[in-house]
């Protein structure tokens, strides 16, 4: 315990620990000995519990932070987009959509469309504290944007956004944003898209063969799951 908690200040390494350990205790562990019981202690100390999700439960929606982008017809001038992800945590099945901004009107736009390719409404939508749904942060109670919200409760959703500084909150949707960069951008790789409609056509399909492979170390795909 005094090692776990000295760890945590600054400038203390587990190799200036494991020396203090040797000078104590000459004929004790290997440095890889202890560093295992040591990683096995603070294991037990700070337990992680494995989240069953509900099926219709809740749906948790990002941004990517890598941009697509068009290319203007005339001009040649390149336009970044935003890519909207929204994930199922209990079945993983997976909604992608270029949009042209982060804004609150493109952001209700994606959400209802993500319902409608979901074919349903969950119980609770997470939002990574967006600014186009959340107008003030908290760690207990968010302010949300009137307009989201009004959108969430028509669906008869509740929004609950990710709490601020818990990274475990959002983790399933920033895993999708990272399958979606493998499993959808690089088949986006090389071709050239002048609108929303085109760009968004051919996600479609490389999201369908994402959401239709089989998950790995499973028998079946996202969407058989679903």
């Amino acid at each position: 315990p005094g090692y776990a908690k000295r760890l945590k200040k600054k400038g203390v390494t587990r190799q200036q620990l494991f020396q203090e350990y040797r000078s104590s205790h000459p004929d004790g562990y290997a440095r890889s000995r202890f560093c295992n019981y040591f990683q096995a202690y603070l294991a037990l100390s700070h337990p992680v519990a494995h989240l069953e999700h509900k099926a219709g439960d809740k749906m948790f929606i990002d941004h990517a932070g890598d941009k697509l982008a068009l290319v203007d017809r005339d001009t040649g001038q390149t336009i970044p987009v935003e890519v909207f992800v929204s994930i199922l945590p209990c079945s993983q099945l997976t909604y992608v959509e270029a949009v042209m901004s982060q804004r609150e009107e493109d952001l209700i736009h994606a959400c209802e469309s993500a319902l409608l390719f979901y074919g349903g409404t969950p119980a609770v939508i997470v939002p990574d504290n967006l600014k186009s749904a959340v107008n003030k942060p908290s760690r207990y109670e968010a302010e949300l944007n009137e307009d989201f919200a009004a959108f969430a409760e028509h669906y008869g959703c509740v929004v609950i956004p990710a709490r601020v500084r818990k990274p475990r909150d959002r983790a399933l949707v920033e895993g999708a944003v990272k399958l979606v960069y493998r499993g959808i951008y690089t088949r986006l790789e090389g071709r050239v898209f002048h609108d929303l409609e085109s760009l968004n056509a051919a996600i479609r399909v490389a999201l369908e063969l994402h959401n239709n492979s089989l998950l790995t170390g499973r028998s079946y795909s996202r969407r058989e799951q679903y």
